[in-house]
């Protein structure tokens, strides 16, 4: 059976031992009198997860980076990444760990500009800090509070800290732009330029809506010896059929798909983002329109599906967000010489990673 996300995240970050796949044997036959590939084949045993404990990821010039804030940052991204790849396998431990690495990299980085900085002090008024919370639950947890405050908690992590890191966060960017930002302003053709590549970036996505079909195969079928491995070799295999053009989608839906659009072929109606699953919502709005995807592994059993028709949110109109597209082009501007006096901070720094 599949591992929990919680231990997948906090393996990947080294508190626990490596995370392992399904373990059922598997059946003679699966449902519906599908064959299972010969090249399935069963895993170890999975280990039974350890205390958690909140370990420091790294330190800079003594300042520690907690791993709770590095489990935080990951989750959204890994909890995508478990959606996509149920058998995790390879390519799932390759790119949670680019992550990872990133997202301390990141941190490390901030850490060096607070110190440098730290003689300077600098306030941000607490209604910024709650504007940016408000982003963060909107972009990465489709607007569910809720969610996000169980995230913070499986990362050992309270609203207050997540304020602190949010306030440090800001000051750094506050920091960057008033070492480097002090150049010329940009023209409004690089400003309309700007707004025209990144509008979209503005956009209160938790209004987007989509149409899709949508196949579910839950985590356990009708047979006694059904098993969640056999039931995802069962949502390989349908999806296997559909791409090689033997079966049709709609065939398989109304044969193997057990939710309420399953006599309708699958189609389900227009959705808004906030309905579905952060996970769910951000691989099916990446797939192009028509694209097969999955089978996915969502808490109750296994999605194979295709986005049919996206009507996105309007941008902001510049007037609302000019600020930020000013500061962006800035930043475009100052980057590599920020990225050099990063690299000359680091060279002076004592830098110290743990996990």
């Amino acid at each position: 059976m599949q591992l929990p996300f919680r231990f997948i995240i906090l393996s990947c970050i080294g508190l626990l031992a490596p995370a392992t796949g399904f373990s059922q044997s598997l059946a003679p036959m699966l449902p519906g009198g599908l064959q299972p590939s010969s090249a399935m084949t069963p895993e170890a045993p999975r280990a039974k997860p350890a205390r958690v404990v909140n370990r420091i990821a790294a330190t800079v010039n003594g300042r520690p980076i907690t791993s709770s804030e590095v489990s935080f940052r990951l989750m959204p991204i890994g909890a995508q990444l478990a959606t996509q790849y149920p058998r995790q396998g390879a390519e799932f431990n390759r790119q949670l760990a680019a992550a990872k690495k990133a997202i301390i990299n990141d941190l490390i980085d901030r850490e060096l500009v607070l110190s440098e900085f730290d003689s300077k002090g600098a306030q941000l008024k607490d209604s910024y800090v709650d504007q940016e919370i408000s982003r963060t639950i909107r972009e990465n947890f489709n607007g569910n509070r809720d969610r996000f405050l169980e995230s913070l908690r499986l990362s050992n992590m309270t609203i207050r800290n997540f304020r602190e890191v949010t306030k440090r966060n800001m000051v750094v960017m506050a920091m960057r732009a008033s070492k480097y930002d002090q150049d010329i302003p940009p023209t409004p053709d690089e400003i309309n330029r700007e707004y025209q590549e990144t509008k979209m970036k503005f956009r209160d996505i938790t209004k987007d809506h989509i149409q899709f079909k949508k196949i579910f195969i839950p985590m356990l079928g009708d047979e006694h010896d059904s098993t969640p491995d056999v039931q995802l070799k069962l949502a390989e295999l349908v999806a296997q059929e559909i791409r090689s053009g033997k079966s049709s989608f709609e065939e398989m839906a109304k044969t193997y798909s057990k939710d309420g659009m399953a006599e309708n072929g699958g189609v389900w109606p227009m959705k808004e983002r906030s309905e579905l699953s952060p996970e769910f919502a951000a691989i099916i709005f990446d797939t192009p329109e028509n694209q097969l995807v999955g089978p996915l592994i969502e808490p109750t059993g296994f999605t194979i599906a295709v986005p049919l028709k996206k009507n996105l949110a309007p941008a902001p109109p510049l007037s609302k967000i000019k600020d930020e597209i000013d500061a962006q082009v800035r930043s475009k501007r100052s980057n590599e010489r920020y990225k050099q006096w990063i690299e000359r901070l680091r060279n002076k720094a004592i830098i110290k990673t743990y996990i």
